[in-house]
């Protein structure tokens, strides 16, 4: 499945203070989502933890890829079928 997103607002972090950063992101080929969360934890490095991804049987559906200053991101889909996001600064 090809994703195709487009971030319209980013709420940016300082990670020296309490809060949390956040993108709005239109992922035009997923169309309407009731709830429309998708929560993104943070790790080192997205490419590193997609073995951990498929081998706890979980899917990769969009693989490590660049959102300019912001860092890199993957979407993947755990064993129960609930859509999460990595994020990394490198």
């Amino acid at each position: 499945m090809e994703i195709q997103e487009t971030v319209t607002k980013c709420f940016a972090t300082d990670m020296g203070q309490y809060g949390s950063a956040g993108a709005r992101v239109k992922i035009a080929s997923f169309g309407f989502v009731t709830g429309g969360t998708l929560v993104y934890f943070g790790v080192e490095d997205c490419s590193t933890e997609r073995s951990r991804v498929s081998n706890a049987g979980g899917k990769v559906i969009r693989s490590k890829m660049s959102i300019g200053k912001f860092g890199w991101l993957s979407v993947c889909i755990d064993s129960e079928e609930s859509l999460f996001g990595l994020s990394s600064t490198k």
